[in-house]
C-alpha cells in the first residue's frame, strides 16, 4: 500500500471507516453536472480535451512585446513593463532593486515603498507576475483558462483541467510553483474521499515528483475555501488514492513519500463561492 500522510487535523475530522467507505463509493468519481457516464474522460471528469464548450473558457489577452505592448509599457525582455513602478526594471529596462524591502517609485528604488518582495505593481494591486495568471510576467498579460501561469510565462499545458484525464500539468523542476483560475464554468463535480459534503466544483492538475518526499501545498485568496485530493494514476480512484486533505479555512497542505519521476494527480475542489481571485498550486522541488 502507498504511503499516506495527513495532518493531525485531518485525521482527527475525518474517521478512517468514514473515509474507507467514501472510497469504497468511489472518490474518484464525478456525480451530477457536465460529468456522469458518458464522459469521454476518466473519473471524476467532464471528459478529456473539449469536455467542455469552448465558450466556458476565457481565452486570454496577450499583452507581451510579441504581441505589442500596451501604451504606457515598454518591452524588456520578454516582459512589458512600466519603468516608473516595476522593481524588476526600475527607471530603465534590467535595472533591477536588489533589497527585498525596496520597491520602485518613479523610477526609483526607495525602501519600504511601492511593491516590494519581488512584487510588481498592476492596476494599484501588488502582485508576483511570475505565477499570476491575470498579469502574467506582464501587467494585464491574462492568461487563457487553459493555460498556467509559470515562470512569468502563460504555459499551454496540454489538459484543460476538466478531468483527471485531461489534467493541467507543468514543469516542476523548472517553476515550484504555478497560478491558475477557478472560473466556476471551468470546473466539474468532484467527490472527494476526506469530505463531508457533496460533490464540488473541481479542477484537475498532474505533476511529475522531483524528488523522494514532496508536499503539495495550495495558496488563495482570504476567504477562499478549497481542498485537495491526490492519486498515483490516471485512474484517479480507490485503487490509487494517495491522500486526502480536509481543513476548512487553512491552506490545503498534503506532504507524500513519492519516487522521483512518478507522475501524480490533484483534484483541486472549492467550498463555498469563489472570490475571483487566482489560485497557486506549489509542489516543492
Amino acid at each position: 500500500m502507498l504511503s499516506r500522510f495527513f495532518k493531525d487535523s485531518v485525521r482527527s475530522m475525518v474517521p478512517l471507516a468514514t473515509l474507507a467507505a467514501a472510497l469504497a463509493g468511489g472518490c474518484g468519481s464525478s456525480s451530477g453536472g457536465a460529468g456522469g457516464s458518458g464522459g469521454a474522460g476518466g473519473p471524476g471528469g467532464a471528459g478529456g480535451p473539449g469536455g467542455l464548450p469552448s465558450s466556458a473558457f476565457d481565452p486570454g489577452s496577450p499583452h507581451t512585446p510579441a504581441t505589442g505592448c500596451q501604451e504606457g509599457f515598454v518591452a524588456c525582455g520578454d516582459v512589458c513593463a512600466k519603468l516608473a513602478e516595476d522593481i524588476r526594471h526600475c527607471g530603465a529596462c534590467g535595472k533591477y532593486c536588489p533589497d527585498s524591502e525596496d520597491g520602485c517609485v518613479g523610477g526609483t528604488c526607495v525602501e519600504g515603498q511601492g511593491c516590494i518582495h519581488a512584487e510588481v505593481s498592476c492596476d494599484g494591486m501588488c502582485t508576483r507576475p511570475y505565477k499570476d495568471p491575470d498579469h502574467c510576467g506582464s501587467c494585464g498579460n491574462r492568461c487563457s483558462d487553459k493555460q498556467l501561469c509559470a515562470g512569468n510565462n502563460c504555459k499551454a499545458s496540454g489538459g484543460d483541467g476538466t478531468s483527471c484525464a485531461s489534467p493541467l500539468f507543468w514543469n516542476t523542476e523548472e517553476d515550484e510553483s504555478a497560478g491558475f483560475r477557478f472560473t466556476p464554468g471551468t470546473t466539474v463535480p468532484h467527490t472527494f474521499g476526506c469530505s463531508p459534503e457533496k460533490a464540488l466544483p473541481t479542477r484537475w492538475f498532474r505533476f511529475i515528483a522531483p524528488k523522494k518526499d514532496t508536499s503539495v501545498i495550495l495558496y488563495a485568496a482570504e476567504g477562499d475555501d478549497y481542498l485537495i485530493e491526490i492519486f498515483s494514476g490516471p485512474a484517479c480512484d480507490a485503487s490509487v488514492f494517495f491522500g486526502c486533505n480536509y481543513v476548512s479555512g487553512k491552506k490545503p497542505n498534503i506532504e507524500i513519500t513519492t519516487t522521483e519521476g512518478t507522475p501524480f494527480y490533484v483534484a483541486v475542489g472549492l467550498k463555498g463561492t469563489w472570490s475571483g481571485k487566482p489560485v497557486e498550486i506549489h509542489v516543492d522541488h
